[in-house]
């Protein structure tokens, strides 16, 4: 098989789901590795017999949901900090100005 004949036309091998699951049993730290894809795969539904549902896809679906309000507070906590040691930084120069003076003139 060619090289061209493997390629299909967005320019990525042409895999088939038993090449993909063979290559990540081979190497189960590909996806720790790459936990970003985890958020992108969909989780499966199941339905269970005689009615039962099952909650596994809700479930994920919410976790996914919690994880990324956590990222953006944890952006925003960040954002905080760096504008509350900024100001720090600013009063704390301005005191020691304000201590290095040596007469009412330089203190004004």
């Amino acid at each position: 098989m060619s090289d061209a004949s493997k390629t299909a036309a967005h320019g990525a091998p042409d895999l088939d789901p038993q090449q993909v699951r063979a290559y990540l049993r081979a190497n189960p730290e590909f996806l720790a590795e790459n936990s970003d894809l985890l958020t992108a795969m969909a989780a499966p539904e199941r339905s269970g017999d005689e009615g039962i549902a099952d909650f596994q896809k809700f479930l994920v679906d919410r976790l996914r949901r919690e994880g990324e309000e956590l990222k953006a507070q944890q952006g925003d906590l960040i954002a905080n900090a760096r504008a509350n040691m900024n100001t720090l930084n600013r009063v704390h120069s301005a005191i020691l100005f304000l201590l290095d003076a040596r007469d009412f003139e330089q203190f004004i």
